[in-house]
């Protein structure tokens, strides 16, 4: 056996007790509560991007739906046929219809287009209020268009665009 005496490599200070210090602590103690709040605040931010996303989708869903469900509505279809709107129809219909309807949790704008060539037109616009500012909304504005046709009688049908904004 040699005398030989190995040199501790512990990172503890060489106190007579053989513990560290309670000051030699702080830095780590300080590094794993960084760590752990960084990490919180990651899954925080996660789930709110999450939550938005979700939200989002719905809301892009009700204007799908509500598209879908005016494009056959029958207080505006020809014949009940969907994407087919009579003229006359197009050139009535109001707001208090659409909301007696649909009763929409969200305002919107329906804006149907006459988008031919003809000389009279057939355009109507109905809203419930000016969209504001995206700011100040809490899911933002979402707008959808569709191709439609414009009944006027047998011998003219219009080309137009139904285009449905939402916002809350």
């Amino acid at each position: 056996m040699s005398n030989y005496k190995r040199k501790s490599r512990c990172a503890f200070s060489k106190a007579k007790k053989g513990a560290a210090d309670f000051y030699e602590e702080i830095p780590t103690v300080i590094i794993a509560i960084t760590a752990i709040t960084i990490f919180f605040l990651a899954a925080t931010v996660a789930y709110a991007n999450y939550q938005a996303k979700y939200v989002s989708v719905d809301y892009r869903a009700k204007c799908n739906k509500f598209m879908r469900d005016i494009r056959g509505w029958e207080n505006l279809t020809y014949g009940n046929m969907e994407g087919l709107f009579d003229s006359r129809k197009v050139v009535t219909y109001t707001l208090d219809n659409l909301t007696r309807a649909f009763q929409p949790d969200f305002d919107f704008e329906v804006n149907i287009t006459d988008t031919s060539t003809y000389y009279w037109k057939y355009n109507r616009t109905v809203k419930t209020g000016q969209i504001p500012n995206t700011e100040s909304l809490t899911y933002g504005v979402y707008v959808i268009s569709s191709g439609i046709a414009i009944f006027v009688n047998e011998e003219e049908i219009h080309e137009g665009k139904l285009t449905v904004t939402i916002w809350r």
